[in-house]
C-alpha cells in the first residue's frame, strides 16, 4: 500500500495523472487469455 500511495504522490507532483480506465471510472475490458473465476467457484 505504501509503494502505491507514494507513487500516486510522486506522479501527481511532476504533473503526472493516474490512468482513468473509462468515465465511470471503471475497468471495462480484460486482456485476452485471462480468466475471471467467480468468488463462489474459488471458494468452493
Amino acid at each position: 500500500m505504501y509503494a502505491q500511495v507514494f507513487a500516486l504522490t510522486s506522479s501527481v507532483k511532476a504533473g503526472i495523472t493516474p490512468d482513468t480506465p473509462s468515465a465511470s471510472g471503471t475497468v471495462n475490458r480484460v486482456v485476452k487469455g485471462v480468466v475471471i473465476h467467480s468468488l463462489e467457484r474459488l471458494r468452493g
